[in-house]
C-alpha cells in the first residue's frame, strides 16, 4: 500500500507541478493568480515530490526501512489536506481531490501500523 500511495503523490503532482509553472487552464482558478503564495506551494509540492520519488527508489531498489520516514510525510499530507476543507469550504475544486487523496494516505498509515 506504501507504493500505492508514493506512486499517487507522483501521479499527481508532476502534472500539477507542470500546469503551475505554465499557468495552465484553470490554474489560476484554483490556486489564485500567479503570486509568491503560489510558488512557495509549488515548492512544498516539488518536495514531496521529490521525497515521494526517493523513497519509492529505495523501496524498490533497498532494503533500508523507508517506513519511517514515509509515514511521517504521508501523515504530514493528511493533516494539511484535510485542513484544507475547514479553511476552503468542501466547494472548492482542490478540496476534494485532497480529501481523496488523503483517504488513500490514512489507508496507508493504518497498513504500516499494522
Amino acid at each position: 500500500m506504501l507504493q500505492v500511495s508514493l506512486v499517487l503523490n507522483i501521479v499527481v503532482l508532476t502534472p500539477l507541478l507542470w500546469a503551475l509553472s505554465q499557468d495552465a487552464a484553470g490554474i489560476e482558478q484554483a490556486f489564485g493568480p500567479d503570486s509568491p503564495a503560489r510558488r512557495i506551494l509549488s515548492s512544498v509540492y516539488f518536495a514531496i515530490l521529490v521525497i515521494s520519488l526517493a523513497l519509492l527508489a529505495e523501496l524498490v531498489f533497498s532494503t533500508r526501512d523507508v517506513v519511517p520516514y514515509a509515514g511521517a510525510l504521508l501523515v504530514i499530507q493528511v493533516l494539511y489536506k484535510v485542513t484544507t476543507a475547514f479553511v476552503l469550504g468542501l466547494a472548492h475544486p482542490v478540496v476534494m481531490t485532497n480529501l481523496l487523496i488523503s483517504a488513500v494516505h490514512v489507508v496507508t498509515l493504518v497498513s504500516l501500523l499494522r
